[in-house]
């Protein structure tokens, strides 16, 4: 970033100069689920000590892709977001989600896949918008009990809504949707032993299966 350049006129290498430092990708996958608080962060990003990630995000601020905004009563909190410029990031973070989503080795009982992860990688990664038949959909992935509901038009992903009726919901362990991504699996093998729930009309879940390459 700033302190660190590679020194070369390139668009590549420019790019790494602002967001190729170690933790800075992940700190923007997080933030692409809208806006965080600082120890929201702390908290998805196990390993990353306090006073990095507080460099890290300052020098975010600094090149202009992080902004900081103060959430009103009774909320009233300071929380961190993607600025327009830091949203010309995600469609990078989706192409190294799909690039790696079929290099992960199969995960150890003691790994933990954490479901924003899962959604990032398994879902938002590969929507298809030239696939969406229903734009004016929604849908609603339940990963070991975190609810997000994700538009079919833009793959935008928001905490799920209550007063929103889903057109499909999918409910699955984050493992299970990261094995089917690496082919280990196929969403059909999954419903049919149960490790995949998924409801709504068959018309929609096909519309579902076509905006997401399920």
């Amino acid at each position: 970033m700033a302190s660190r350049t590679y020194g070369q006129y390139c668009p590549v290498a420019h790019a790494l100069d602002e967001i190729g430092d170690r933790w800075v990708l992940l700190i923007l996958r997080d933030l692409s689920f809208g806006p965080q608080r600082f120890t929201d962060l702390r908290e998805s990003l196990v390993g990353l000590a306090p006073n990095l990630l507080t460099e890290r995000l300052r020098s975010l601020e600094d090149t202009g892709l992080v902004s900081r905004e103060e959430l009103p009563a009774p909320a009233a909190r300071t929380v961190y977001v993607l600025s327009e410029s830091g949203r010309q990031v995600i469609p990078v973070l989706s192409a190294l989600a799909r690039f790696g989503a079929r290099r992960l080795p199969v995960p150890s009982a003691k790994t933990t896949v954490k479901p924003r992860a899962a959604m990032i990688a398994a879902i938002i990664a590969f929507h298809r918008p030239d696939a969406v038949v229903d734009p004016d959909a929604t849908y609603r992935f339940v990963l070991d009990g975190q609810a997000f509901d994700v538009e079919a038009a833009t793959a935008k992903i928001r905490r799920a809504n209550n007063d929103v009726t889903p057109s499909v919901t999918l409910t699955a362990a984050p493992r299970v949707l990261l094995a089917i991504r690496r082919g280990d699996k196929s969403l059909n093998d999954c419903t049919n032993s149960g490790e995949v729930g998924v409801t709504g009309t068959k018309s929609a879940i096909r519309c579902l299966r076509a905006a997401f390459g399920l």
